[in-house]
C-alpha cells in the first residue's frame, strides 16, 4: 500500500479484539523505527507485524489485567 507521497505504508497489527482505540493511521515504512514489533508465532500469520505505540500500550494492559485475573 502507497499513499500520495508515494511512501510505502503497513497496518497496525494490533488486534481489534482488544484494542478499539487505534487510530488506524497507516505506519510509513520510513517510520518504523518508532513502532513497536511484534514477532507472532503463527506461520501463517499476514499481519504487518508493527503496532502503533498506544496500541501497544493498549494490549499491554489488557494482557496483564487478563493473566492478573
Amino acid at each position: 500500500m502507497a499513499n500520495a507521497n508515494n511512501v510505502e505504508t503497513v497496518k497496525c497489527c494490533a488486534p481489534a479484539s482488544l484494542v478499539d482505540t487505534c487510530c488506524q493511521d497507516p505506519i510509513n515504512k520510513t517510520d518504523l523505527f518508532s513502532m513497536i514489533k511484534m514477532n507472532c508465532t503463527y506461520t501463517n500469520c499476514d499481519q504487518s507485524g508493527f503496532m502503533h505505540p498506544e496500541c501497544f500500550s493498549d494490549t499491554e494492559s489488557y494482557l496483564v489485567k487478563f493473566l492478573k485475573s
